[in-house]
């Protein structure tokens, strides 16, 4: 895992298409652990071409299911809940939240030198 300016950067495995196509490497998935709070750990999922598009994913301990919400501009335009599996990429990221590897963004030196927030973590917390 890759910790950067208050973000956590995960590498996604490989499909067999990306094998088949001679792919040695993914992207990493970069997200900022937003915290705990009401029993619910916070990720989003940040769009580094699209700052104004972030995924937010909620899990409520013990995590056996995360709720997936697509914001655009502020605004959710979709949700889905889905089954966690620890050998998942969301998986791996809550596992680390919950074992407390994961610093909460607002939290951080870099952010507090900054003075500012991201837009991206300017999205509710809170379920709807």
């Amino acid at each position: 895992m890759l910790h950067q300016d208050g973000a956590y950067g995960y590498e996604p495995a490989l499909s067999e298409d990306d094998i088949r196509a001679g792919k040695a490497v993914k992207a990493l998935v970069m997200m900022r652990y937003v915290g705990f709070r009401d029993g619910t750990h916070t990720l989003l999922i940040l769009d580094e071409d699209d700052p104004d598009i972030v995924g937010r994913v909620t899990c409520a301990v013990p995590c056996k299911f995360a709720k997936f919400r697509t914001v655009v501009d502020g605004k959710v335009t979709s949700t889905e809940t889905v089954r966690m599996t620890p050998d998942s990429l969301v998986g791996s990221m809550f596992e680390d939240a919950i074992a407390g590897r994961l610093v909460p963004y607002r939290k951080t030196a870099g952010s507090r030198q900054r003075g500012k927030v991201a837009k991206s973590d300017d999205v509710d917390a809170r379920d709807e």
